[in-house]
């Protein structure tokens, strides 16, 4: 085994469940016996995870170690410490000074404090019990970490941790001017507006449609606060009918941008050396479900066979909805890229320019990464191993540095006739705002539109421009979410500010804890 010093020693062997206990709270370990090593005991990330240890860097420079009570969440215990002189070339150690009680003397191994130096380290007793059974049931840190971890909303989450990566230890894209066979070529063959169908002032009542049923468009659920009038409604229908092509419920509907408008991503990188790294096995408990994800990305063309000598890391995480995301480990690629400096919009700007409006519409591209396609030539850089074979990706890769600069040139270049009087994009979301004035009458109701008036003239206008930002999009190869879609609303988040016709105000959910 490898230590941190990076000398190589025997191993001995593995004890399993290790009864440690520190202040009165027992824990459990797995640890590795070396026949010589420069500590008695090191601790690393299973006991961080197993007491959800967090450690601070104070401006002083000393380092704050506190661990949790697992039997009681909130209360955490503050472990003194100081530093330890080592001769190590790339992890800071910190000697904890822990006063640990032993267990029971029915116990494998028992855990004491070295009084001179106040090191950690394990006296074995002198017999064996060869059975865990007959040691006292802890709760299980790894069970209770990955309980909080998949279940943010159980009573185990307050003891939860996001621990951002330090500056020092992020993977940084190469800095240097990008060779012009790389740079995407985006232009628009023909002027979508020619082919803009024209909104009828009496729209038809709604029927089903090759892709929107009248089921679909019930699940919609539009108009949940009745503030659209009947006419605006059936007028909305009608929309959604026309550009029906461009909504999408799963995978196998969502749509790519067509080759005519952007080019093939090809991925810019420097000279370098193959990597290849192998996954940890999937929990069977998951299996079938990741199974089941990659079947269907490919039947959607997202994944393709690979026999490349790249291979990334790849994990699953829990989405809101509790369902699997996929997520690529692309630090090796993203460490050998070539630098896009581009970047989001402000987002003090754009929410200030969405605030104060009649109405609101969001759409949010379905998979939005998945729309633009990854050149042949730079797919093999994306491989991993899958539960089936070996796959790569034929479109954007979510995580890759240069994916978010891209993608969002992608969108703003389609919608840029409609930024910013109309729409603002950000990313894959695309915010359209209504117009500035409800248009009211002397008589306190609202003015409409000559041809019908049982249709208010800003609901008009607003779902005009809906209409040709959808038709903008589908014209594009775009396609949107209908789970999440907004149209016509009286008020919308938008990244984190709740804007409405009174102007915008902070989401009550980022505020919460601070008016608690």
């Amino acid at each position: 085994m490898e230590g941190a010093n990076g000398t190589t020693n025997w191993t001995l062997g593995c004890a399993e469940y290790l009864p440690m206990c520190t202040d009165n709270i027992p824990f459990v370990v797995h640890a590795h016996v070396m026949a010589q090593a420069p500590f008695r005991l090191l601790l690393s990330q299973p006991f961080q995870h197993a007491l959800f240890c967090w450690i601070e860097d104070f401006p002083s420079g000393n380092v704050g170690v506190s661990v949790c009570d697992l039997t009681d969440p909130t209360h955490r215990i503050s472990i003194p410490s100081h530093p330890h002189k080592v001769q190590v070339a790339s992890v800071r150690i910190l000697m904890l000074s822990c006063q640990l009680q032993p267990l029971l003397q029915s116990h494998p191994l028992s855990v004491t404090s070295s009084s001179s130096s106040s090191l950690l380290w394990l006296t074995p007793l002198p017999f064996f019990v060869p059975r865990f059974q007959s040691l006292p049931q802890f709760p299980s840190p790894y069970s209770f970490f990955s309980q909080a971890r998949l279940y943010p909303d159980s009573s185990t989450a307050d003891a939860v941790v996001l621990a951002y990566k330090k500056v020092a230890k992020k993977v940084c894209p190469v800095p240097t001017s990008l060779p012009e066979d790389f740079c995407t070529i985006r232009c628009i063959p023909a002027n979508p507006l020619l082919t803009l169908p024209p909104l009828p002032p009496h729209p038809p009542n709604f029927s089903s449609g090759t892709h929107l049923t009248q089921e679909c468009l019930n699940a919609l659920d539009l108009n949940q606060g009745n503030f659209l009038w009947l006419e605006e409604l059936k007028l909305l229908h009608h929309i959604l009918k026309l550009n029906e092509l461009g909504l999408a419920w799963t995978e196998e509907e969502k749509g790519r941008f067509q080759d005519d408008y952007f080019s093939p991503v090809k991925i810019p990188v420097i000279e370098h050396i193959p990597w290849a790294h192998h996954n940890l096995q999937i929990p069977s408990s998951i299996v079938d479900e990741v199974i089941q994800i990659f079947k269907d990305k490919f039947a959607a063309g997202v994944y393709e066979h690979s026999d490349a000598s790249y291979q990334s890391h790849w994990f699953c995480v829990k989405k809101k909805s509790g369902a699997l995301r996929l997520v690529h480990d692309l630090q090796p690629l993203n460490a050998i890229t070539i630098h896009n400096s581009g970047v989001p919009p402000l987002a003090n700007q754009l929410i200030e320019s969405m605030a104060g409006r009649t109405c609101y519409t969001m759409l949010d591209l379905f998979v939005g990464y998945d729309h633009h396609t990854l050149d042949i030539s730079s797919r093999d850089l994306t491989t991993i191993q899958s539960p089936i074979s070996a796959v790569r990706l034929t479109c954007l890769p979510q995580g890759w540095t240069n994916a978010g600069a891209i993608f969002h040139e992608d969108v703003t270049f389609i919608l840029e006739l409609e930024i910013p009087h109309v729409a603002w994009p950000y990313m894959d979301d695309c915010s359209i705002k209504g117009p500035a004035s409800h248009y009211e009458t002397a008589y306190g109701g609202y003015d409409t539109i000559p041809e019908n008036p049982g249709i208010c003239t800003f609901i008009w206008q607003h779902l005009s421009n809906v209409h040709c930002i959808f038709h903008h999009l589908c014209c594009a190869g775009a396609t949107m979410s209908a789970k999440k879609l907004f149209i016509a609303v009286p008020k919308v988040i938008i990244l984190g500010h709740k804007c409405n016709y009174e102007g915008r105000v902070l989401d009550d959910s980022k505020i919460a804890c601070i008016q608690d």
